[in-house]
């Protein structure tokens, strides 16, 4: 007999739901590019797009990401199980640091060559390479001097991979640290963090050892969006009190990703509600999630310099935004399906090596064994 679905334990639940979650997740961050900040022409003041809590929330993907990392690092770990540094180590080394070093050394042969050849050209950015010098460009290439490395949102990859040098040793502690306290330090990294995410990636491990039933989080539905919506426009309250702004490492930031995490949870089971068309293509496309996040951004913002050169204010900006996004999700999933179907080998490396999940096991809802 299965189970309700608020009834569901954390084992059986978070995977499916995160596997139908991933590629709407991916739509928000290629949002952040697709706007590219003030290349955009200017939105209307009263548009939805302009809002600070569009803004925000599609920002508050990325700590969610972390979160999801942290609990797959400790979600299969048995009852007194550690982590083996070997066997771990050697999985990131290829999901993680390969895509990372070939991402970025791609990335930086078009910046490179590009103002060479074409100087003064609007569709390119700005240059990454005041200097030619091997040393400077290898240390800007992979972001090791302190700047975000060439290909921009690899900084998640890069912030990940040292939080999975860490993974290890913080299993022990986090099983025997009473929840409310590491609760407490997870706050405390977000408020001061020493690397962005490191409190999601934390809190994220913790819920992978605990397992905690999250069938509570089903019953808020939209209230949770809705609290995250109303915090922004709190901000005339405190205008002066930093401590409570929505930006930078604030507490009320804080809020507005945790009650954006609730939502997503919640909005991951009414998708496990759709029919099986709908899930065996959010499932397909969750495959290229990884693949797609890494590519992105240079198309989006590349994107947004054709639309500005071409349109300029003769088009609205909401409508350049929204089909950057269509036309950017279309051109990466393009690229994804020709090299793996045309060059296995360079797609393998280029995706970490992950896995394709071609259905979604919607039967899985009887109780573990213990």
């Amino acid at each position: 007999m299965s189970l309700p679905d608020n009834q569901l334990s954390f084992s059986q639940e978070f995977p499916r739901r995160i596997t139908v979650l991933r590629f709407p997740l991916l739509l928000l961050i290629i949002a952040i590019h697709a706007s590219h900040g003030t290349q955009l022409p200017e939105l209307e003041p009263n548009s939805f797009f302009n809002s600070v809590f569009w803004r925000l929330f599609s920002h508050s993907a990325v700590p969610f990401y972390f979160l999801i990392s942290g609990v797959f690092v400790t979600f299969k770990l048995g009852d007194m199980e550690s982590l083996s540094c070997r066997i771990f180590y050697r999985k990131r080394f290829f999901s993680l640091l390969v895509p990372y070093l070939l991402w970025n050394s791609i990335m930086a042969v078009p910046h490179l060559v590009l103002p060479l050849l074409f100087r003064h050209s609007p569709l390119l950015p700005a240059a990454k390479f005041p200097k030619y010098e091997l040393w400077d460009v290898l240390l800007r290439t992979y972001g090791l001097n302190g700047e975000l490395p060439i290909n921009v949102p690899l900084w998640f990859v890069r912030n990940l991979m040292l939080f999975c040098i860490l993974a290890p040793f913080l299993v022990a502690p986090l099983r025997k640290l009473p929840v409310w306290a590491t609760l407490l330090i997870a706050l405390a990294l977000d408020l001061v963090p020493p690397f962005s995410g490191l409190s999601y990636f934390f809190l994220g491990m913790l819920l992978g050892l605990r397992k905690p039933a999250l069938g509570w989080v089903d019953q808020g539905g939209l209230l949770w969006l809705g609290l995250a919506a109303a915090l922004p426009w709190l901000m005339t309250l405190a205008p002066k009190c930093p401590f409570v702004t929505i930006d930078g490492n604030s507490l009320r930031w804080t809020m507005f990703c945790f009650f954006s995490a609730l939502f997503f949870f919640a909005a991951g089971g009414w998708l496990l509600k759709a029919g099986r068309f709908i899930l065996s293509w959010l499932t397909r496309l969750g495959d290229g999630t990884f693949f797609v996040f890494c590519l992105h951004a240079p198309v989006a913002t590349t994107l947004t310099r054709i639309f500005i050169h071409l349109a300029g204010n003769r088009v609205s900006p909401t409508w350049l935004f929204l089909l950057n996004i269509v036309l950017t999700t279309f051109l990466c999933y393009l690229v994804y399906g020709a090299l793996q179907r045309f060059a296995s080998p360079l797609f393998a490396m280029l995706n970490g090596s992950r896995p394709s999940r071609r259905t979604l096991d919607l039967d899985s809802q009887t109780p573990p064994r213990t």
